[in-house]
């Protein structure tokens, strides 16, 4: 719809509000909410290739006070050749004429970068209401089926029940009419957890055999 030539009314819209970035009435996408960090984190990974790809560096340097010629360098550098040759044997290089072996570590900035790029990673989990341990990250905490269950109760229910509310308040629904998604089939992944809990609702007469039977996708007895 052409919103210059035939605008349509905002009460006509359904408008779900899920994260808000500069306007607190007008909600964003997931995609907008995090493509700061996304942003940010292709960034890293550029720069990050670039460092190890480009900006090699050795695994450390001689050094000393003396003042050597090109010579007397071309030679410490054949016998610290020589000498590091045997190293998958076991030898030990020996520096002399008071050389000092200093080893170069990853440099400060790239360490933050990673860190700040975890935290990239873990920003977009959160706007996608995602667990990090689903992704691989801070670890694993309970078994497979009770990390789905977490994701699905703090993830896609989040989303579900912003949308009913959405679609109530559009449709103008009075106080004792609602709307709400079928969501059994996101148990089905679990399908020992949905038998036990079913079980218990038929012993405790909250619900017949048939009833159950049929969330199974069962027929009659």
């Amino acid at each position: 719809v052409d919103s210059f030539t035939n605008p349509v009314p905002s009460r006509y819209i359904a408008h779900t509000k899920l994260y808000t970035n500069n306007n607190p009435i007008i909600g964003v996408s997931p995609i907008t909410a995090c493509s700061l960090s996304s942003s940010l984190g292709t960034t890293i990974q550029g720069q990050t290739l670039s460092f190890h790809t480009n900006m090699r560096r050795p695994s450390g340097m001689l050094k000393t006070a003396m003042v050597l010629n090109k010579d007397q360098m071309s030679e410490l550098r054949a016998r610290w050749d020589e000498q590091s040759a045997v190293w998958e044997a076991g030898g030990v290089p020996i520096a002399t004429a008071g050389l000092e072996w200093q080893a170069l570590g990853v440099n400060a900035l790239v360490s933050e970068g990673i860190e700040t790029y975890k935290m990239t990673v873990e920003d977009i989990a959160r706007v996608f209401r995602i667990p990090t341990s689903l992704m691989g990250l801070g670890g694993m905490s309970g078994d497979t089926e009770q990390l789905l269950s977490t994701w699905k109760m703090q993830g896609l229910l989040f989303v579900a029940e912003q949308i009913e509310r959405s679609l109530e308040r559009l449709f103008d629904l009075p106080y004792n009419e609602e709307f709400r998604f079928d969501l059994d089939t996101l148990s089905r992944a679990s399908l020992a957890v949905q038998v036990e809990t079913l079980a218990k609702g038929v012993m405790g007469g909250v619900m017949s055999p048939d009833e159950a039977r049929k969330k199974l996708g069962y027929g009659k007895v």
